[in-house]
């Protein structure tokens, strides 16, 4: 901008980012619509803008256009005054493209104009695949614009995946044999599973469940000097 200063820098939290998308998205679900709000441009004491607090207002939508009603605009504008008394505030007007580009339509720019009494305005237009443009009007002294970035600022803790991915895997599953603290994750489950070895033994096997030497009763001497009654010998 040739105005002679730094431009001032703008930024968003990224869950305000997210409501004015799921707002778009909402809009677009229901009705393929447009939609449009308003929220709070915040100047901090460096001279730089937070974006925050979006809202939709009563307002007529389409395909096309959408249009905010004059009255409810106006008791938005006295009550953020009111709410925000003690600080520095700029209204930002900013509505929806969905499926289309994002670009100032000759609507947007006539809306645009429509905000030319102050000294500055700010408008916001975005579409469902999350593009933008941002323009900052400047009224007074000389009327200039320029389109800016906005840095969108995520402060939650990123997750390469959902923590209900870590839970299914963390459950049931042994990390290692020699763990026996965290005992609730490895490499895949275990389960043991019969003929392992080709064709069992069949005789071995009947062998070792009934072919046992006589108790001490029948007559085992052996079984006898035996605690459990049998020497276990075959």
């Amino acid at each position: 901008m040739e105005v002679g200063t730094k431009m001032s820098d703008f930024s968003m939290n990224k869950q305000v980012w997210n409501k004015i998308i799921n707002y778009s998205k909402c809009a677009y679900d229901k009705e393929k619509s447009e939609i449009g709000g308003m929220l709070i441009a915040e100047k901090d004491k460096d001279g730089n803008y937070d974006l925050h607090s979006p809202v939709i207002l009563k307002q007529e939508i389409s395909a096309g256009n959408t249009t905010i009603c004059k009255e409810a605009l106006s008791v938005y504008y006295v009550e953020q005054a009111m709410k925000h008394k003690n600080k520095d505030i700029r209204f930002v007007w900013w509505h929806s493209h969905h499926t289309m580009a994002v670009f100032w339509s000759g609507t947007d720019l006539t809306a645009i104009d429509e905000m030319s009494s102050g000294d500055m305005s700010l408008s916001l237009v975005v579409n469902l695949k999350e593009e933008y443009k941002f323009r900052v009007n400047i009224w007074k002294p000389f009327k200039i614009h320029k389109d800016i970035e906005i840095d969108i600022i995520d402060n939650s803790k990123a997750r390469k995946y959902p923590k209900s991915i870590e839970n299914e895997f963390d459950k049931g599953l042994y990390r290692n044999y020699t763990d026996i603290f965290r005992k609730e994750n490895s490499q895949r489950q275990f389960f043991t599973v019969p003929g392992r070895e080709g064709v069992p033994d069949q005789s071995a096997f009947a062998h070792w469940l009934y072919r046992t030497t006589d108790t001490c009763k029948e007559g085992n001497g052996l079984a006898c000097l035996s605690g459990a009654g049998t020497t276990g010998v075959l």
